[in-house]
């Protein structure tokens, strides 16, 4: 019997783990959505989806400022929630890393507001039967 899961109980699940800069499993192939919440102040600030396991070696993946997507990843910027949401698909191992969610500070150092281990994982195979 397949497990089904309630995608506001997943999204809430996904947000949950983000938030407190958790490691979150994907299986190859699959997707994921991120919310990233900031503080009011940064509503005019450029937001962005960086990979990297050291800070100052984190590459931008998607921005706000550019355009918004790639062929895998987008980026969504919802100031009146004060929420920009990335999306990653058709995820691969290699794609397994840190990643941050980051606001861009002009003259300054960035700020980072979450931080995420994705381990994109290979399917299961079916067990075969003897």
């Amino acid at each position: 019997m397949a497990n089904h899961v309630s995608f506001p109980l997943l999204l809430f699940i996904i947000f949950y783990r983000v938030s407190a800069g958790r490691h979150v499993s994907v299986q190859t192939g699959g997707s994921i959505t991120i919310p990233c919440s900031y503080d009011q102040y940064y509503i005019n600030h450029v937001k962005y989806w960086c990979k990297g396991t050291h800070w100052t070696h984190c590459s931008s993946v998607v921005r706000t400022d550019h355009p918004k997507s790639t062929d895998r990843a987008s980026i969504s910027d919802d100031i009146t929630q004060k929420v920009f949401t990335v999306i990653m698909t058709d995820l691969e191992p290699d794609d397994s890393n840190t990643y941050r969610c980051v606001v861009e500070i002009n003259g300054g150092t960035d700020s980072m507001i979450q931080l995420l281990y994705l381990s994109v994982t290979p399917e299961a195979k079916p067990r075969e039967k003897p």
